[in-house]
């Protein structure tokens, strides 16, 4: 889930800034295992967002479907 997909309001903007903000936190936690800095905790409390996002993503996608966006 890009910035086209938020840009396009093409699902909710509150689907796309999650998935944003849990992907930084997924990017965090890769540098954080660089400098071994991680703990069970940390992996799962940073997992766990952008798994749940992609969950509610998939749901909204079979339920809602998209808005018609412009043709590109």
């Amino acid at each position: 889930m890009g910035p086209g997909i938020y840009r396009t309001k093409l699902v909710p903007a509150f689907i796309s800034i999650w998935g944003f903000i849990a992907g930084v936190l997924l990017l965090t936690l890769g540098i954080m295992h660089i400098f071994k800095m991680t703990t069970d905790a940390v992996e799962i409390a940073f997992t766990a967002r952008i798994a749940l996002n992609e969950m509610v993503f998939a749901f909204w996608l079979i339920v809602k479907g998209f808005k018609e966006g412009p043709a590109t």
